[in-house]
């Protein structure tokens, strides 16, 4: 199991068991929980951007996560959890769209988050 939601960025521990985080991250060095919008401006285009491009960077790293595990071990059952499109929701209540200040723009980052899911 590896957490991910509110799994605060400095965990130490946050998979189990305990050995799946250094096998993850020997094969995936990039892995992170999660993408934490407070560090980026978001009331700027440019921390837009770079949130935009962390989000989009998150689900190709989550994805590569997911089959590598899935390919590793036996499963029962397995489940992935994307927040990427939640948090681009989210972000875009709070400071505007995402992406830019137009409309539009925001819609069709959404979409590539959407498709790239």
């Amino acid at each position: 199991m590896i957490a991910g939601l509110l799994t605060p960025l400095v965990a130490g521990n946050y998979t189990f068991p305990p050995e799946l985080k250094g096998e993850l991250l020997q094969v995936i060095p990039d892995y992170a929980t999660e993408v934490s919008p407070g560090r980026f401006n978001l009331k700027d285009i440019t921390g837009k951007a770079a949130y935009a491009e962390a989000l989009l960077n998150s689900i190709r790293v989550r994805t590569k996560a997911s089959r590598f595990l899935m390919r590793r071990h036996s499963w029962d059952a397995f489940m992935v959890v994307f927040t990427e499109l939640d948090r681009i929701q989210h972000s875009s209540g709070l400071h505007g769209r995402l992406l830019s200040v137009q409309p539009r723009a925001g819609s069709i980052f959404g979409i590539t988050c959407f498709e790239k899911l």
